[in-house]
């Protein structure tokens, strides 16, 4: 068994992060994984609702078991972050909003910056990118027919060779608080229809909830009356930070991965940037698939 000090004390996280769980899932979290065998139900149960997250580890841990490590403290609370896969013509440490449209997506789903949940996904917006150029100038992605100079063509010239890059991201925030763009809007999590009785309130003749058969895309595209960028900020200031919507590979099935459309480039943090094709990272991902898989039948 590993030290107890590694189950219940850790470093401070070295990254800004957003968006505590609840202090009683936590504890609830920390009794299933690690204590069940050797504190009684009973006293955790007994515990649980009048605790703080950052208590001593004797508030929740029998003396014998605390031993030497009574007066430490819980490690700060456990942040919410989704893993998603981005594509795009670019070489970037930042993604900006000021970008959209300079990379191969349609903005279809709404105004933002767009990311899958698989990285297969993400794998093929990069592999668009073949055969067009990047044009150091304005930043955009182009086809080598609209390039009337080809003397401006090749590395170190104006249009360069569009390389491609998939990028790994830890999007701080949870899916409860994204738009499902294809759920009936009573159906959508509780903080998303907080957000739009407000905006409702605000501006009546976007509020599409009175009709029965309205979904996620429907009362975007009333609030945007044209203008995506306007829905885009609107809902964010509501405190949507962004939307979901499943992707092609899983739209025909009705369930399985997605992608999310983020209103809010201040929470999206690259964890890992691939010049190279993605095989490794997918068959990663599907190898952390199996295990969790594995582990839900144990």
């Amino acid at each position: 068994m590993p030290p107890i000090r590694s189950l219940y004390v850790t470093e401070p996280p070295t990254q800004p992060t957003m968006g505590p769980v609840s202090t009683l899932q936590r504890l609830r979290d920390l009794y299933n994984d690690t204590l069940k065998g050797f504190v009684p139900a009973d006293l955790v149960k007994a515990l649980l609702p009048s605790q703080d997250v950052t208590m001593p580890l004797t508030t929740i841990l029998p003396g014998a078991a605390a031993g030497e490590f009574a007066d430490q403290q819980l490690a700060e609370p456990v942040r919410r972050t989704i893993k998603a896969y981005h594509g795009s013509p670019h070489d970037f440490d930042q993604f900006s909003l000021s970008k959209i449209g300079t990379g191969e997506g349609a903005q279809t789903y709404g105004h933002g910056l767009y990311f899958a949940e698989h990285p297969e996904v993400a794998q093929q917006y990069k592999q668009e990118t073949r055969g067009r150029y990047l044009d150091t100038a304005t930043g955009n992605l182009v086809d080598s027919r609209k390039i009337s100079d080809p003397t401006e063509i090749g590395t170190g010239k104006r249009f360069q060779p569009a390389k491609g890059r998939t990028y790994e991201v830890n999007i701080h925030a949870s899916p409860d608080e994204l738009l499902d763009w294809d759920k009936p809007l009573s159906q959508q999590p509780p903080k998303v229809q907080e957000a739009l009785e407000k905006l409702a309130k605000e501006n009546p003749y976007s509020d599409v909830r009175k009709y029965e058969h309205s979904v996620g895309r429907h009362a975007y595209e009333a609030i945007s009356s044209s203008d995506p960028e306007y829905a885009t900020e609107q809902l964010k200031k509501a405190g949507i930070k962004g939307i979901q919507y499943l992707d092609q590979g899983s739209r025909s099935a009705g369930e399985g991965t997605k992608n999310f459309v983020i209103f809010d480039d201040k929470i999206i943090e690259i964890a890992k940037k691939y010049g190279i094709s993605l095989p490794i990272a997918a068959s990663l991902y599907k190898w952390q698939q199996s295990q969790q898989s594995q582990k839900g039948v144990e």
